[in-house]
């Protein structure tokens, strides 16, 4: 390793390196690390029920608050319903404002929980 190293400064004349200080680096609209860290939105996380009387030619659609076209979505059974989900071969099949659509393979004969994380 070297003995020597080179700071390295941003724009406004914070040394970054080798200090590690996220306030002191700055994007292309000059807007710092712990700025954009801090406006960021948080993930949202919801539970919702399928339930076994609520399928429509194999389909079933949900309101959850918070969801859009285009956000990223994690949807997962609850531990619980692993098995049936599994069994069923239930899939979520579309997004849309505030909705989530999902299709099976067999209609399940027991609700299926349901975890959702929004980014």
């Amino acid at each position: 390793m070297s003995t020597y190293i080179k700071q390295i400064e941003n724009k406004t004349g914070d040394i970054i390196y080798p200090q590690t200080k996220v306030s002191a680096i700055y994007d292309t609209n000059n807007m710092n690390l712990q700025t954009i860290l801090d406006t960021k939105i948080q993930p949202v996380t919801s539970r919702i029920t399928l339930l076994s009387n609520g399928w429509n030619n194999n389909k079933q659609t949900l309101t959850v608050s918070g969801v859009t076209a285009t956000n990223s979505l994690l949807v997962t059974p609850a531990p619980a319903s692993i098995q049936v989900w599994q069994e069923s071969g239930v899939r979520c099949i579309s997004q849309s404002a505030n909705t989530l659509i999902f299709e099976c393979i067999m209609i399940p004969e027991t609700e299926i929980n349901v975890n959702v994380l929004i980014f």
